[in-house]
């Protein structure tokens, strides 16, 4: 069981640690901080996944079914706090402003950041109220993707791709093959 390993290295305790939503990119998240901070809290709406957490985290992982259910069960101050949102792109808007409202001023937001450009300047509105640090995880951006996709197209299609819709699984698995071969075709 990971919590055995987990006790026996010195974790860093001055963080708390808050993912919520525990899918494919959440789960690396947590992953990450449950062996590196000593403080770490999963947050997911499904009853089978944090029954998983607890199975394989133990203790060392306090789980959650949604964020009011922690914010009333742990009475803590959060200034300290870390907060990953990773949970469906139409809650983050709602999700980071209960966040601020709790005073959490480091948040890292997986994308999509919202399901609309109007939210997504309301979330920017926030931010400047509150003076808190949020970043948006785009990792990918530099991957070498972009490049490729860019150079398939041009030999296979004759030119470069104006639009790319991908639409993968929840960890990013994509068939590219289908989904240039799809995009040619529209492309002729």
């Amino acid at each position: 069981m990971l919590e055995d390993e987990n006790k026996k290295a010195k974790k860093d305790s001055s963080t708390d640690v808050i993912v919520i939503g525990v899918g494919s990119i959440g789960y690396r998240h947590l992953r990450y901080a449950a062996n590196r901070y000593a403080n770490v809290v999963a947050i997911d709406t499904d009853e089978a996944k944090l029954q998983l957490i607890h199975k394989e985290y133990g203790a060392s992982v306090s789980a959650f079914s949604s964020l009011e259910d922690f914010f009333l069960r742990d009475g803590s101050s959060y200034s300290s706090a870390t907060a990953v949102v990773s949970n469906l792109g139409p809650d983050h808007f709602s999700t980071v402003k209960a966040l601020l409202e709790k005073g959490i001023q480091k948040i890292l937001l997986e994308k999509p950041v919202s399901n609309s450009i109007s939210t997504c300047q309301d979330l920017v509105a926030l931010q400047r109220l509150s003076g808190a640090s949020i970043v948006v995880g785009f990792r990918r951006r530099h991957s070498g993707i972009v490049e490729a996709v860019r150079r398939s197209a041009n030999e296979h299609c004759g030119s470069p791709p104006t639009t790319v819709v991908v639409h993968g699984g929840g960890s990013g698995h994509v068939n590219e093959r289908h989904s240039l071969a799809r995009f040619c075709l529209r492309a002729i």
